[in-house]
């Protein structure tokens, strides 16, 4: 399970984890090896049960040390639907989960927020996911961020989910953080958004070997000597697709470095993450 919160902590039992110096925000990713797993709720069921999925989230509050109604999650469908999580005039958070599903917030692929102490939930396994903070900030100090992940497999990339996602969530953060800064300071030109984005555990290039047809819908692929087969990259492919959507912004942006250890394959890495190609039926 990958998560990013505005709340900071540094759970042990996450694999991989980031907490920025300059940012109330903190983005990891559970594994193999973590609470949620030894206590045997990621183990080889259905990975689509729904009971699991509970256990998994439950798990995940405990790990983290926050209310279990703190976290978002999506029944992910490999599609490009996001939600955004957001709060009403109340301050109270609202979104649009599933009458049916005390757990999820519809079907969907990517979650982005801006309400502090919320945790945004996607699952993986082989499968890319793309994490975002998008930040302004002011005389050094932090003012505004906007946070989100995408779950990136090679349909939801193709079609679109990473463009798609990161291009809203830039949207709904210039239209409201942004516009409420200029208008407050009566400042001339907008602020400039610090842009953190950046891949998590995924299938590498080198050992996600796909058909034509698959390959035929990215730019970064190659094909596989004395076979028909082709090697792509998800996260080299997501990289241009993020570059594009930043560059081609309205706003000026600047990209932030991208954390530390949170580029693996989990193929190779199978004894941290899960890979549904090594046939696991967990996920990360």
């Amino acid at each position: 399970m990958s998560g990013s919160s505005p709340t900071p902590t540094s759970p042990a039992a996450i694999q991989c984890r980031s907490a920025f110096p300059d940012a109330p925000v903190v983005a990891g990713v559970l594994g193999r090896d973590s609470d949620a797993t030894a206590a045997g709720v990621s183990g080889p069921t259905s990975v689509n049960d729904d009971g699991q999925r509970e256990a998994e989230l439950a798990t995940l509050a405990a790990t983290l040390g926050c209310p279990r109604s703190s976290l978002y999650a999506l029944r992910q469908v490999h599609g490009t639907l996001f939600h955004r999580i957001a709060r009403d005039t109340s301050g109270t958070v609202i979104a649009a989960r599933s009458e049916s599903d005390d757990w999820a917030c519809g079907t969907g692929d990517a979650l982005f927020t801006d309400a502090p102490d919320t945790v945004l939930v996607i699952r993986t396994a082989d499968c890319l996911p793309v994490f975002f903070d998008l930040a302004m900030h002011d005389a050094g100090k932090s003012t505004g961020h906007m946070v989100g992940l995408i779950h990136a497999g090679w349909r939801g990339l193709a079609a679109g989910i990473v463009r798609s996602t990161l291009s809203a969530a830039l949207a709904e953060f210039r239209d409201t953080h942004i516009s409420e800064n200029v208008a407050a300071n009566q400042a001339e030109a907008a602020p400039v958004i610090h842009a953190r984005v950046w891949c998590g555990p995924a299938i590498s290039g080198p050992r996600y070997e796909v058909s034509g047809d698959v390959a035929a819908h990215f730019q970064i692929q190659e094909p596989r000597e004395a076979s028909d087969k082709f090697l792509v990259d998800l996260a080299a492919n997501a990289e241009t697709e993020i570059a594009a959507v930043l560059a081609g912004s309205a706003s000026a942006i600047e990209r932030r470095p991208a954390p530390e250890g949170f580029s693996c394959c989990t193929w190779d890495a199978k004894g941290r993450y899960y890979s549904k190609r090594l046939g696991d039926g967990g996920r990360s």
